[in-house]
């Protein structure tokens, strides 16, 4: 059913509607508004037209009006219209909602008032009379305007919305709940009905207006009922999968929109790329990176020249630790858009990830020129910092970006930025203001085995804390058995603990799980261990293992003092 816009626009475009009024069909003489209405006789230069043919009339000047940026004309030919046929609904309601548009409130609600005069005024009139009354302010009277809309019209959604949002507002969830159930068993209810009352509970668990465990089963419950119509409008079918996705239901919300997809091959390239990003966010958000990394892919075959498209294959790239890929796409995204900020800060953190800190400090200094400081400028120019082993200038970063932080966003400073500049303090030597970093961080995080086996480290390596330092690295241990490093530091402060015996097994464990990746300070460790069981045959092989893979003139001297006899 087309509104009355829709069909006086139709004809406008066919040049069969003039501004003066109501061109006649040059065969019959009848009105096209009017058509299949033989109109009586008429004396050269006079029009006799039908109430509702004078309404068309007025009504495509109104448009006409609009079309020249005359709203004064276009409201006057507008209440003509009306006035001229007031037993027409959608014309009213159309021009209430103009009104409201421009805040006429009290002329909306008039001119609905006068329209529900009418002894068979629909729920439709009821419910915008409602809606104009509700934005007034004059709540009392738009719950009478609403009860009555839905009495008169039991599938007016905007009336049960209404009733909803009132009760809401007064602090009353059951009561909008009541409303809303009472809305769902309204019989023959059509899917556009049920999809539009899920939305609205979609609308108020978000806001948080009701909580998940009202809105959720409701939702699910109204679009399974929505499905089993069997709806094919492409829009309808969209906003069931907007809903299902709101409420989590990543798997209903996939297929509707692979399903789209497949029906709409050839349709609106905005509306296949709308899809696309909708099917890459599901993909992504339940780990299927294939699947999202390939919808990427088709949307930039479709446009090449998006930069969102190339930075969002960036970020899959990252998650995904393809540093080469991840900082390719950056570059893309950058060169397409230097202005998107984000990109630069990704692109850092792929070139860090690929050792090459010196670009990432290239990276961050263009960004330095376009954007205001803010932490992750700060931030990521302490790790390029850090990485290119500028500990003096990183701890200054780290320090800004922490100020910035604590200024306009504390939420930034997790456990990832304290256990970064806690590393930067105790490579300056700033080992008290390590240790409290590190406190800080484990509070954050104690299921983190990285904090705990750095601070138990770094006590162990300067030979203090020795009981507390063995306890923080057994429970980083305890969360990653294999890994050689918190191994390694088990074995280190049992060494410190003068426990070589027990110092052994782990550190040849790290050893044999590292041989894919030789470490020199592993096998200098190990090469400690056995030179304090007397087994120097066993260390001067370590050590001669270990600066193999890096010169050093401590393990030199101590491979040259070695005794030439050894235990058994």
């Amino acid at each position: 059913m087309y509104s009355i816009r829709q069909r006086l626009t139709c004809l406008l475009g066919a040049g069969l509607l003039l501004a003066g009024g109501c061109a006649t069909n040059r065969h019959t003489g009848r009105s096209p508004a009017d058509a299949g209405n033989v109109l009586p006789a008429t004396p050269p230069g006079r029009a006799v037209l039908t109430p509702k043919a004078d309404a068309y009339a007025h009504y495509a000047s109104g448009i006409v009006y609009d079309q020249r940026n005359q709203p004064d004309q276009a409201d006057q030919e507008y209440e003509q219209a009306v006035a001229a046929d007031p037993g027409n609904e959608q014309l009213a309601v159309d021009l209430a909602r103009r009104l409201m548009q421009r805040h006429e409130m009290d002329k909306a609600v008039e001119l609905l008032t006068r329209s529900t005069a009418r002894r068979h005024a629909t729920g439709m009139v009821y419910g915008w009379l409602g809606f104009a009354l509700d934005q007034s302010g004059k709540t009392n009277q738009a719950v009478v305007a609403y009860r009555t809309a839905v009495k008169r019209s039991p599938h007016m959604l905007l009336a049960y919305h209404g009733l909803a949002r009132i009760d809401l507002q007064n602090k009353q969830p059951q009561e909008a709940l009541k409303v809303l159930d009472a809305a769902a068993r309204q019989p023959k209810a059509d899917a556009e009905f049920l999809v539009g009352l899920a939305q609205f509970l979609v609308a108020t668990g978000q806001t948080k207006a009701l909580p998940d465990s009202e809105t959720r089963p409701r939702v699910r419950a109204l679009l399974q009922r929505a499905a089993n119509l069997k709806p094919t409008d492409p829009i309808l079918l969209q906003r069931m999968a907007d809903a299902y996705k709101a409420i989590g239901e990543v798997a209903s919300a996939t297929r509707l929109y692979q399903s789209l997809l497949d029906q709409q091959a050839d349709a609106n390239p905005a509306m296949i790329a709308a899809l696309r990003e909708q099917l890459f966010q599901l993909y992504f958000q339940s780990g299927q990176r294939d699947k999202a990394a390939a919808q990427l892919r088709e949307l930039r075959n479709a446009d090449p020249t998006n930069p969102r498209v190339h930075y969002l294959l960036g970020s899959v790239a990252l998650e995904d630790r393809r540093y080469a890929d991840a900082a390719a796409s950056f570059q893309q995204a950058l060169a397409l858009a230097p202005d998107l900020e984000p990109a630069y800060y990704n692109l850092a953190v792929a070139q860090i990830s690929l050792h090459d800190p010196e670009a990432a400090l290239d990276t961050l200094s263009s960004a330095r020129t376009r954007f205001k400081l803010n932490f992750l400028l700060e931030f990521y120019t302490g790790v390029a910092q850090a990485a290119e082993k500028q500990f003096d200038e990183a701890l200054k970063s780290y320090t800004s970006a922490e100020l910035l932080a604590k200024a306009a966003d504390p939420a930034r400073l997790d456990e990832v930025f304290y256990y970064q500049l806690g590393m930067a303090q105790e490579r300056t030597g700033a080992f008290d203001d390590a240790v409290k970093t590190f406190r800080k961080c484990m509070q954050m995080a104690p299921d983190d085995p990285e904090p705990l086996n750095y601070l138990g480290y770094m006590w162990a390596d300067r030979g203090v804390n020795l009981e507390e330092a063995r306890t923080l690295i057994e429970k980083a241990v305890k969360f990653k058995p294999d890994e050689p490093a918190y191994l390694d530091s088990l074995a280190w402060v049992l060494y410190k603990l003068k426990l070589p015996q027990a110092a052994l097994e782990p550190m040849e464990k790290a050893v044999r799980l590292s041989e894919k990746a030789p470490d020199a300070t592993l096998f200098e460790h190990l090469g400690d261990i056995r030179a304090a069981l007397g087994q120097w045959d066993a260390a001067r092989d370590a050590w001669r293992k270990s600066l193999a893979l890096e010169p050093n003139d401590a393990i030199k001297k101590k491979l040259d003092a070695a005794p030439a006899g050894s235990k058994p």
